[in-house]
Protein backbone atom coordinates (compact mmCIF):
# COMPACT_ATOMS: atom_id res chain seq x y z
CA UNK A 1 0.00 0.00 0.00
CA UNK A 2 2.86 2.38 0.82
CA UNK A 3 4.30 1.88 -2.63
CA UNK A 4 0.95 2.62 -4.26
CA UNK A 5 0.62 5.89 -2.34
CA UNK A 6 4.24 6.83 -2.98
CA UNK A 7 4.27 5.92 -6.68
CA UNK A 8 0.73 6.82 -7.80
CA UNK A 9 -1.18 9.04 -5.39
CA UNK A 10 1.58 11.47 -4.42
CA UNK A 11 2.48 12.44 -8.03
CA UNK A 12 -1.23 12.85 -8.84
CA UNK A 13 -1.67 15.22 -5.90
CA UNK A 14 1.54 17.13 -6.59
CA UNK A 15 0.90 17.69 -10.29
CA UNK A 16 -1.87 20.29 -9.80
CA UNK A 17 0.19 22.07 -7.13
CA UNK A 18 3.22 22.30 -9.43
CA UNK A 19 0.99 23.42 -12.28
CA UNK A 20 -0.57 26.17 -10.14
CA UNK A 21 2.89 27.36 -9.09
CA UNK A 22 4.11 27.49 -12.69
CA UNK A 23 1.18 29.51 -14.05
CA UNK A 24 2.38 32.81 -12.52
CA UNK A 25 5.87 32.14 -13.90
CA UNK A 26 4.66 31.56 -17.45
CA UNK A 27 4.73 35.27 -18.41
CA UNK A 28 8.32 35.46 -17.17
CA UNK A 29 9.31 32.49 -19.34
CA UNK A 30 7.62 34.10 -22.32
CA UNK A 31 9.31 37.45 -21.67
CA UNK A 32 12.67 35.74 -21.35
CA UNK A 33 12.14 33.93 -24.65
CA UNK A 34 11.18 37.18 -26.39
CA UNK A 35 14.22 38.91 -24.87
CA UNK A 36 16.54 36.13 -26.07
CA UNK A 37 15.06 36.30 -29.56
CA UNK A 38 15.50 40.06 -29.91
CA UNK A 39 18.90 40.00 -28.22
CA UNK A 40 20.02 37.45 -30.81
CA UNK A 41 18.74 39.65 -33.63
CA UNK A 42 20.54 42.67 -32.16
CA UNK A 43 23.83 40.80 -31.71
CA UNK A 44 23.59 39.44 -35.24
CA UNK A 45 22.91 42.92 -36.59
CA UNK A 46 25.86 44.40 -34.67
CA UNK A 47 28.25 41.68 -35.89
CA UNK A 48 27.14 42.04 -39.50
CA UNK A 49 27.32 45.83 -39.33
CA UNK A 50 30.83 45.74 -37.89
CA UNK A 51 32.34 43.01 -40.08
CA UNK A 52 30.28 42.56 -43.27
CA UNK A 53 32.19 45.29 -45.09
CA UNK A 54 35.38 43.28 -44.44
CA UNK A 55 33.74 40.11 -45.79
CA UNK A 56 33.77 38.45 -42.37
CA UNK A 57 30.78 36.34 -41.39
CA UNK A 58 32.24 33.75 -39.01
CA UNK A 59 33.22 34.06 -35.35
CA UNK A 60 35.68 31.33 -34.41
CA UNK A 61 36.39 30.79 -30.71
CA UNK A 62 39.29 28.73 -29.44
CA UNK A 63 41.83 28.76 -26.64
CA UNK A 64 45.51 28.14 -26.16
CA UNK A 65 44.85 24.56 -25.09
CA UNK A 66 47.57 22.08 -26.07
CA UNK A 67 44.74 19.77 -27.17
CA UNK A 68 43.87 21.90 -30.20
CA UNK A 69 45.76 25.19 -30.51
CA UNK A 70 48.48 23.91 -32.84
CA UNK A 71 46.02 21.97 -35.00
CA UNK A 72 43.64 24.92 -35.32
CA UNK A 73 46.38 27.44 -36.08
CA UNK A 74 47.98 25.12 -38.64
CA UNK A 75 44.92 23.67 -40.39
CA UNK A 76 41.80 25.74 -39.74
CA UNK A 77 42.97 29.36 -39.34
CA UNK A 78 44.62 29.53 -42.80
CA UNK A 79 41.40 28.33 -44.46
CA UNK A 80 39.19 30.75 -42.52
CA UNK A 81 41.43 33.81 -42.60
CA UNK A 82 39.83 36.79 -44.25
CA UNK A 83 36.31 35.53 -43.56
CA UNK A 84 36.57 35.12 -39.81
CA UNK A 85 36.87 37.04 -36.58
CA UNK A 86 38.91 35.04 -34.06
CA UNK A 87 38.22 35.17 -30.34
CA UNK A 88 40.75 33.75 -27.89
CA UNK A 89 39.00 32.16 -24.92
CA UNK A 90 42.30 32.15 -22.98
CA UNK A 91 42.25 35.96 -22.95
CA UNK A 92 38.73 36.27 -21.56
CA UNK A 93 39.97 38.16 -18.47
CA UNK A 94 40.51 41.14 -20.79
CA UNK A 95 36.89 40.98 -21.98
CA UNK A 96 35.55 42.26 -18.67
CA UNK A 97 37.18 45.61 -19.33
CA UNK A 98 35.89 46.27 -22.82
CA UNK A 99 32.97 43.78 -23.21
CA UNK A 100 33.42 43.10 -26.93
CA UNK A 101 30.45 42.19 -29.11
CA UNK A 102 32.26 38.95 -29.99
CA UNK A 103 32.17 37.83 -26.34
CA UNK A 104 28.47 38.67 -26.07
CA UNK A 105 27.84 36.61 -29.21
CA UNK A 106 29.77 33.68 -27.74
CA UNK A 107 27.77 33.79 -24.52
CA UNK A 108 24.49 34.05 -26.43
CA UNK A 109 25.01 31.20 -28.93
CA UNK A 110 27.77 29.23 -27.23
CA UNK A 111 25.84 28.01 -24.24
CA UNK A 112 27.46 26.61 -21.12
CA UNK A 113 29.16 23.50 -22.45
CA UNK A 114 31.38 22.51 -25.36
CA UNK A 115 31.65 26.05 -26.71
CA UNK A 116 35.41 25.94 -27.09
CA UNK A 117 36.48 25.56 -29.82
CA UNK A 118 33.50 26.47 -31.94
CA UNK A 119 32.47 28.48 -34.98
CA UNK A 120 29.43 30.73 -35.08
CA UNK A 121 28.43 31.35 -38.68
CA UNK A 122 26.27 34.30 -39.66
CA UNK A 123 24.68 32.69 -42.69
CA UNK A 124 22.34 34.26 -45.19
CA UNK A 125 18.83 35.36 -44.25
CA UNK A 126 19.83 36.07 -40.65
CA UNK A 127 20.36 32.41 -39.87
CA UNK A 128 22.96 31.47 -37.30
CA UNK A 129 24.76 28.14 -37.45
CA UNK A 130 27.11 26.79 -34.80
CA UNK A 131 29.77 24.15 -35.34
CA UNK A 132 31.18 22.78 -32.10
CA UNK A 133 34.60 21.12 -32.16
CA UNK A 134 35.02 20.14 -28.51
CA UNK A 135 33.93 16.49 -28.82
CA UNK A 136 35.78 16.17 -32.12
CA UNK A 137 39.05 17.17 -30.47
CA UNK A 138 38.43 14.77 -27.58
CA UNK A 139 38.19 11.97 -30.15
CA UNK A 140 41.19 13.33 -32.07
CA UNK A 141 43.28 13.27 -28.90
CA UNK A 142 42.72 9.49 -28.82
CA UNK A 143 43.68 8.99 -32.46
CA UNK A 144 40.20 9.16 -33.97
CA UNK A 145 39.96 11.94 -36.54
CA UNK A 146 36.67 11.06 -38.27
CA UNK A 147 34.48 13.44 -36.22
CA UNK A 148 37.03 16.26 -36.56
CA UNK A 149 37.05 15.86 -40.35
CA UNK A 150 33.23 15.91 -40.39
CA UNK A 151 33.15 19.11 -38.32
CA UNK A 152 35.71 20.74 -40.59
CA UNK A 153 33.67 19.79 -43.67
CA UNK A 154 30.53 21.15 -42.02
CA UNK A 155 32.30 24.46 -41.36
CA UNK A 156 33.96 24.68 -44.78
CA UNK A 157 30.59 24.13 -46.49
CA UNK A 158 29.73 27.71 -45.45
CA UNK A 159 32.79 29.25 -47.11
Amino acid sequence: MKSFIKDIIRPLLLAPVVFLLLIPLLPLFILYGVYQFFNGLWLSYKFRKQYASEGKYILFVYSESPNWQEYIETNIVPVLEGKTVFLNWSKRAEWRKRKPIEAKILFHWGGDTEFNPMAIIFAKRWRIKTVRFHQAFKHYKHGKDKLLREKEEELYAYL
